[in-house]
């Protein structure tokens, strides 16, 4: 009688729609249970805690939450199992199989993990339906959150206009979230997610007040003449070419606790003398771009170590014999040093670039036309523009250290901020034990950088009003047209953060990740894992978004696939096993850092075109052939000879000697460079 009282319940439920049904299931469940309910999300875990989606696709697994309820509060007492209809699995051969039913509960709750949805699915109790999901939204198949990312990328390349090609992909994704509505994803896109890109992230908002506070203070340095002497004295000391690569190359690496501190710093004060020099503005964005991320992920003190160590410390489960307990997050970082190939030959390479004056592809076309004249392409749209008249500029001469102390000043305080703000946020036990790493990974970077930048905009105003050089109300004004020389460059990084929360939504990275699991072999995976971690940072823009997003997935994955081969039970340091384990992470980090340094819509890609005052677009082209050949030898001669079990040095020093080979045969200096090029020879 039960089965035919479920199986009228079921057949009005179909006749009568969802809302008819749902009192029938509430009526069924108020009878069998005494006011028994359950409630379901559905979601997926981040860093092993669970969190509620809004958009769904078909295509890749999900967590569906079940709790049971009497009343407001959870039924502890609640253990038997469910049937649902509606949810899937993948089975042995790859292919979707119905759920069939749950396991007990656990507490009145139940988390069923890996699980496809198509659309609703029904709960069933003893036979009877108790409850059912349907979908905010339609669900999406999975290549819909590809789609945005990829068509904002083609136009930008194609139609060389970035703000263009960034609204339209964000469009296109805002309309898939609409059900595949245009009008009303124009209208979401307008009035919600462009305005939610920087309203709900405080983390956005303190990187506009920073960059706006590093532009007012450039441009009271320039309005000052202070920077028009550091150009003159600097032009005595740095007088070639090579010399201004170098130096470039030289502060972006002692600028190494931040990435975005290194990019507006660097970018800001070298491209007065770069300029002089006429090394193109491409050049000097791909320098500055180069020892930005790629030093900041690898150095023991930096901003991104905190992030690169909570990840690590969630995740790394592993423990190899020779240690006593499980790796500790700081040896671990470490050890994987050596294996982070791509942010290692980068630096390499940009020193070898620099320094023999060879280039290739469109960056030795950008050179050519800067020897000739112009440093910028004669309509590219510079997203800073720092050409004052001779008139606006003060020309007395002044002491040449007058225009870096504000940077100095800046420099110092984001270091002492980092370091205030590190031991701020620790407890006094862990703070009595914290080494200086410790303390600079539990900062918050961005407040540092806050700080600090109102720090060197005060710097500069004091020395320019104590020299009696500028007026308050000219101070006001100066800072006013260097602030108002970001807006284009802001508003590129507004849309960069819109899509990437697009890309978030639409699960862009856990489709990725589900489209190229499964198939692969122990000797290719650190290989693919970092090929994988380079293309959903290159689509998404977000380095610490893939982070988070693949270790959780590759450390298990690799730990399993040892033990399949038999080689977890003989780790030592030196292993085949170990290597194996430690590039498979550092694949992923390097991977991460690798779609930060040139995806078009990764902010810190933005703020190198910013900081050079260059055309965003014309950074990106130019900087990709070699962004790609650093890439392509981190796989070649680093993750490959390691997954064939080779020394990770010989794989180091394999990659050095390639990179030499190519830019010999493949670069080539400009006339003008000839005999410096000559004389090094």
């Amino acid at each position: 009688m039960k089965d035919l009282d479920s199986g009228i319940f079921l057949w009005i439920g179909k006749k009568l729609g969802g809302a008819v049904f749902l009192l029938l299931i509430l009526f069924q469940g108020s009878v069998l249970g005494e006011g028994l309910a359950f409630q379901i999300q559905v979601g997926l875990l981040k860093k092993g805690k669970f969190q509620p989606v809004r958009q769904c696709l078909s295509s890749i697994p999900f967590v569906v939450k079940i709790e049971a309820l009497r009343g407001k509060s959870r039924d502890y007492s609640f253990h038997a199992p469910l049937e649902i209809k509606g949810l899937y699995t993948l089975g042995p051969k790859g292919y979707l199989v119905p759920l069939g039913s749950t396991g007990p509960f656990s507490n009145g709750q139940i988390l069923l993990k890996g699980v496809y949805l198509e659309g609703p699915f029904v709960l069933y109790l003893h036979g009877s339906p108790v409850a059912q999901w349907n979908p905010e939204k339609a669900i999406l198949p999975g290549w819909t959150s590809l789609f945005p990312p990829l068509l904002a990328i083609v136009l930008a390349f194609i139609l060389k206009e970035v703000l263009i090609a960034l609204f339209v992909g964000i469009w296109l994704g805002a309309a898939f979230l609409e059900s595949y509505n245009p009008i009303t994803g124009l209208m979401a896109t307008l009035d919600t997610h462009i305005i939610r890109s920087f309203s709900d992230n405080p983390d956005h908002g303190q990187i506009i007040f920073f960059s706006l506070m590093l532009g007012g203070m450039v441009g009271i340095i320039v309005k000052s003449g202070f920077m028009h002497s550091l150009v003159s004295r600097g032009a005595k000391w740095v007088r070639t070419r090579r010399s201004a690569q170098l130096s470039t190359w030289g502060l972006g690496l002692l600028i190494f606790f931040d990435d975005y501190a290194n990019t507006l710093l660097v970018g800001q004060t070298m491209r007065p003398l770069t300029d002089k020099l006429k090394v193109s503005r491409e050049k000097l964005a791909y320098l500055v771009d180069s020892t930005a991320a790629p030093v900041a992920s690898i150095a023991v003190i930096s901003t991104w170590i905190g992030t690169e160590l909570g990840y690590l410390q969630d995740y790394l489960q592993v423990r190899p014999p020779f240690l006593d307990q499980t790796p500790d997050a700081f040896q671990a970082f470490l050890m994987m040093i050596p294996y982070r190939f791509y942010s290692i030959f980068t630096l390499i390479f940009v020193f070898l670039v620099a320094w023999t004056l060879r280039d290739f592809g469109p960056m030795w076309k950008a050179e050519k036309r800067a020897w000739e004249g112009y440093i910028s392409r004669k309509d590219a749209l510079v997203l800073t523009d720092y050409e004052w008249s001779p008139s606006q500029q003060k020309e007395e001469e002044h002491p040449w250290y007058l225009a870096l102390l504000p940077i100095l000043v800046t420099i110092l305080a984001v270091f002492g901020g980092l370091y205030y703000d590190g031991i701020s946020n620790m407890s006094q036990i862990r703070m009595s034990e914290a080494h200086l790493w410790d303390i600079i990974g539990n900062a918050n970077s961005l407040k540092a950088l806050c700080w600090a930048s109102f720090l060197g905009v005060l710097t500069a105003a004091f020395l320019a009003w104590i020299y009696n050089v500028l007026k308050v109300t000219e101070i006001v004004q100066s800072w006013i047209l260097g602030a108002k020389s970001l807006f284009l460059a802001l508003l590129i990084l507004i849309l960069a953060w819109t899509l990437g929360s697009i890309c978030n939504e639409l699960h862009t990275g856990e489709y990725l990740v589900e489209i190229s699991s499964g198939w692969m072999p122990l000797w290719i995976l650190p290989s693919v894992v970092f090929l994988l971690a380079a293309v959903i940072a290159f689509a998404t823009g977000t380095s610490w978004g893939t982070m988070g997003l693949l270790l959780p997935l590759v450390i298990p994955m690799a730990t399993h696939m040892l033990i399949q081969g038999g080689e977890i039970q003989n780790m030592t340091a030196t292993s085949y096993g170990w290597a194996i384990l430690l590039s498979s992470i550092a694949g992923v980090l390097a991977g991460a850092s690798f779609g930060d340094h040139c995806s078009p819509i990764s902010d810190t890609t933005v703020m190198s075109s910013m900081a050079s005052s260059c055309d965003h677009i014309d950074h990106v082209t130019t900087q990709m052939p070699y962004a790609l050949t650093t890439a392509a030898i981190s796989v070649l001669c680093g993750y490959l000879p390691i997954g064939l079990g080779l020394n990770v040095w010989f794989s180091i020093v394999f990659g050095i000697l390639t990179m030499v080979a190519v830019i010999y045969f493949l670069g080539r200096p400009l006339p003008a460079d000839q005999e410096d090029v000559e004389n090094l020879s």
